[in-house]
């Protein structure tokens, strides 16, 4: 099964992902994570690379992108926040997506810190696309995967990226104004899928041991919905 993590940046997203995996590994367990980051184990990182070119040059996943930006009709191919192209947040998108298909497993347990949804939502913010119409577009793709939403407010997540500086991804370096009315506009997204979806969803406020209590019960429930 796959586990997807949404929420604003700076709540915390891959730290949870590293708890929760060791957490439900000690309970027996096979638990892989497969954020894209540096401790992404070298197959997964060869496997990502194959399934990027796979989007990009196999007819029937080119011939899909094509439909998905020919729907999407943006006025801007770039991004007015961040040095983002369509083309390339969408391939993101489709990634993720036959990724989530290729691994699909009842044996293992998958957990990715931005999952499909979330980068539905960076292509909502970036490009100004309602958060209706991209699930819409995207909707075909579904891949039954569980999202778990970590809901904490912009200010907060303000500070926890202020306060990390990490200077390690592109939204380190915006300035103050700018992130803030990312944020915001993230979290209005947000809201608004929540609606749509009515996610399964943990407050970032909580103690880190109910979060993960809460995260473990749901997939275990999910675990034995889906066998």
């Amino acid at each position: 099964m796959m586990i997807d993590l949404i929420g604003l940046p700076g709540c915390g997203k891959s730290f949870f992902s590293t708890r929760l995996r060791h957490e439900l590994i000690q309970d027996g367990f096979h638990v892989q994570d497969i954020s894209r980051n540096r401790s992404t184990p070298f197959r997964y990182k060869l496997f990502f690379k194959l399934m990027a070119l796979a989007v990009r040059f196999f007819p029937s996943c080119y011939q899909k992108r094509k439909i998905v930006l020919k729907q999407l009709d943006v006025q801007s191919k770039r991004s007015s926040f961040l040095d983002r192209r369509i083309n390339d947040i969408v391939d993101d998108i489709l990634l993720h997506i036959y990724t989530h298909k290729v691994l699909k497993s009842k044996r293992k347990i998958y957990i990715n810190d931005e999952g499909i949804l979330h980068k539905v939502l960076y292509l909502s913010v970036f490009f100004d696309v309602s958060v209706e119409r991209a699930l819409e577009i995207f909707q075909p793709f579904d891949t039954q995967s569980l999202t778990i939403f970590i809901r904490n407010l912009p200010e907060q997540s303000f500070l926890f990226i202020k306060e990390r500086n990490r200077k390690d991804c592109s939204m380190d370096f915006l300035s103050d104004d700018i992130m803030k009315c990312y944020l915001d506009k993230f979290y209005q997204k947000m809201n608004v899928a929540q609606r749509k979806i009515n996610l399964f969803e943990i407050d970032r406020n909580d103690s880190l041991e109910n979060r993960v209590l809460m995260a473990k019960k749901k997939i275990i429930e999910f675990k034995g919905t889906n066998v």
